[in-house]
């Protein structure tokens, strides 16, 4: 996984200057958490941000390169943890963050790049992000690995798109009293600007 972060910037400038119509663009949403996040964080929603290039493939095919975060936050009552589950009572709050560098790969259905409906399907390097705090205590652990994305979308003009994404990781970490095992998944409905 280092070596395709090393080969990144050369992947990307490479892409650049053979893309036929190169964009980028912004992109927020609403973050809906699913499956553990959904429990850790009591369905805690959160927010997506992130920021792209879009490389038009011709004939409806393009590829999409970005940086995404998604954060959820909330008050579990119980907690699947290493030595079972837990009632939490509303004393700890929960903090999910994943931050991701990926590739997608979009098709859109009548053809013609940034116009109309698309779906499309990904894969990402992730930062996975753990917080929990109790009182003035607190644990917080980022553990990497990778994560798949799946997408419906439509361009409304040029410029302007929304987005329904669901996205997936895996945060795995050994800790002194047993190991953490969670699936982060998330469901994140996001409107975009391409320049």
């Amino acid at each position: 996984m280092k070596r395709l972060l090393k080969a990144a910037p050369i992947l990307l400038a490479t892409a650049i200057l053979g893309a036929g119509d190169l964009t980028g663009g912004i992109q927020l949403g609403f973050a809906s958490p699913m499956g553990d996040a959904k429990t850790l964080t009591d369905k805690g929603n959160g927010a997506q941000f992130a920021v792209y290039g879009l490389w038009d493939l011709e004939d409806g095919h393009s590829l999409r390169f970005k940086l995404d975060g998604v954060a959820n936050s909330g008050y579990p009552g119980v907690v699947d943890t290493p030595v079972g589950p837990r009632d939490l009572m509303g004393l700890v709050k929960v903090q999910t963050a994943t931050s991701s560098l990926g590739a997608d790969y979009l098709y859109f259905v009548n053809g013609t790049f940034r116009d109309g409906f698309y779906a499309g399907a990904g894969l990402a390097y992730t930062a996975n992000n753990l917080r929990i705090e109790v009182g003035t205590l607190s644990l917080d652990r980022t553990e990497n690995s990778a994560g798949y994305s799946l997408y419906v979308g439509n361009y409304f003009t040029r410029h302007w798109s929304m987005e329904l994404s669901y996205r997936s990781s895996k945060y795995k970490a050994d800790s002194a009293i047993g190991q953490f095992n969670y699936t982060f998944n998330t469901l994140v409905l996001s409107g975009a600007y391409t320049f």
